[in-house]
């Protein structure tokens, strides 16, 4: 079986893409590992007068099940999962300054890759920054 290519009309090639104009999204833990994301939101911001978001993603509980053994559960459900998760962050952002301080935060369950993708494309960021995260030995 043969494939044809498509014709490109070079009109087409040569037509700027229109950039996402929306705030920048700054995805985070609010570990201090991560501060350094905010910091440089916080300068990209300054610099092109843009609006800021912070976001961050916490994974549901999943308990594992090994037959009939008990297995501890954490007392934490996943509302105050996710509000400690924001508290973190606005601490984080106080850190870095006033402004900071003032963003709008949002933190979501589920898979963080797939959520900030989801926030990211829901408010038109034009930029998403993100911290390093938690990479010690033993969260690898």
């Amino acid at each position: 079986m043969t494939t044809t290519p498509l014709p490109l009309d070079e009109a087409d090639l040569l037509t700027p893409t229109a950039l996402p104009t929306g705030p920048l999204l700054v995805a985070s833990d609010g570990s201090p590992e991560s501060d350094a994301a905010v910091q440089l939101a916080h300068a990209l911001a300054g610099q092109l007068d843009g609006a800021v978001r912070l976001a961050s993603v916490v994974r549901p509980f999943a308990m594992p099940m090994y037959g009939f053994d008990a297995v501890p559960v954490p007392l934490e459900t996943d509302a105050a999962t996710r509000a400690g998760r924001e508290a973190a962050l606005r601490a984080q952002a106080a850190r870095v300054g006033p402004a900071a301080a003032a963003w709008p935060v949002e933190v979501r369950t589920g898979e963080p890759a797939r959520e900030l993708a989801a926030m990211a494309s829901a408010c038109g960021a034009r930029l998403v920054v993100t911290g390093r995260g938690r990479h010690g030995a033993v969260a690898r």
